[in-house]
């Protein structure tokens, strides 16, 4: 039946990501050579609140989201070509961002750009006080912010600024 379809698909799901979980607990070790930041914690919380309602489907969602972000930013190695374009343009739209602000938004605006740009853990916060400093741009700084954010930003990101 269809139902059993549907059944063994959400089965299947819910056990990859109690295989995510277990997978996250051995990148989190400290003596794992490459540090990972706040995606841990991001994708612990997600892959528990997952496992807690299996037939959620936001909670299935919001699992999918996060791990497809952290792959599509994971798979960006430091000093790569495509690394370090990503980093010129983050350089970029913070200028943009600094250039229409007076000297006390100027400061916060490389923290903003960056908690909003590369950690999970503080994007949807990030994104609120980034949307209120773009709200302050004149109308070719706010489109060419905008432009870079929609190139590089995550759908963490995109989605609270309504791109």
């Amino acid at each position: 039946m269809l139902s059993d379809a549907c059944f063994d698909f959400l089965q299947a799901f819910s056990i990859a990501a109690v295989k995510l979980f277990q997978d996250v607990h051995h990148y989190s070790a400290p003596a794992f050579s490459s540090a990972y930041g706040p995606e841990i914690a991001a994708l612990r919380r997600a892959c528990a609140k997952f496992q807690e309602q299996p037939y959620d489907a936001e909670a299935g969602a919001e699992l999918l989201r996060l791990a497809k972000t952290i792959m599509f930013f994971h798979d960006t190695p430091p000093s790569s070509e495509k690394w370090e374009a990503r980093r010129h343009e983050m350089k970029r739209l913070i200028q943009v961002i600094q250039n229409d602000l007076d000297e006390a938004e100027r400061g916060l605006v490389p923290q903003i750009v960056s908690e909003a740009l590369t950690s999970e853990d503080t994007t949807n916060s990030a994104a609120i006080r980034m949307k209120g400093l773009l709200s302050k741009l004149t109308k070719g700084a706010y489109d060419i912010a905008i432009k870079i954010i929609s190139d590089i930003g995550s759908e963490v990101i995109k989605k609270p600024l309504g791109l």
